[in-house]
């Protein structure tokens, strides 16, 4: 079997955020602060008002709970406001194609919201930047749907991998900056 043929990695889960180990509702989380079990909020600028919590269903998906970011008064300052998962091992779907879903709504229709997928190869490796390997935008609306994503994933050959064995494939989904949503 090869890594894409799995439905999901077992480091991530089922993505039905089921799992929550510090808790169900953060309000105001620090940046970096990990909400639900593998996902942390984060951000830049001034953070507003906002509680990341989990969701209960069912929801039409299928999925027992979801996760709910309510940005109820709007930041200011900001450039990102993301919630990001880490894949330990930047060579993970190494030089092979990989695919991202995932079921997204919102409360008001036309949320812009995005997608971002990257490697980072370690503190001290190089690149030092991370590698962008997807960024698209979607719009939310008040019905759940499914976004898929596929992207390729780069061979890792000539990197340099940084010594602290913090190198990792990065998730993100992007939420709108300096704006209150729901």
């Amino acid at each position: 079997m090869t890594q894409t043929d799995r439905d999901y990695d077992p480091m991530m889960g089922t993505g039905s955020f089921d799992i929550w180990r510090d808790g169900t509702s953060f309000a105001n989380p620090v940046s970096g602060t990990f909400v639900a079990t593998l996902f942390r909020a984060i951000y830049d600028g001034l953070p507003g008002t906002f509680a990341v919590e989990q969701a209960g269903g069912p929801f039409t998906v299928g999925a027992t709970n979801g996760l709910r970011w309510n940005q109820t008064v709007a930041g200011s300052g900001s450039t990102y406001r993301t919630l990001e998962a880490r894949i330990e091992d930047t060579t993970t779907f190494n030089n092979d194609t990989a695919t991202l879903s995932f079921y997204a709504s919102a409360e008001a229709n036309g949320t812009l919201c995005g997608v971002e997928v990257a490697q980072f190869f370690g503190s001290g490796g190089t690149p030092s930047a991370d590698v962008v390997l997807l960024q698209d935008g979607f719009c939310a609306n008040q019905t759940i749907r499914r976004k898929v994503f596929t992207f390729a994933v780069p061979s890792t050959q000539a990197k340099t991998f940084g010594a602290n064995f913090d190198d990792c494939i990065k998730i993100r989904i992007k939420y709108p900056p300096n704006v209150a949503f729901n």
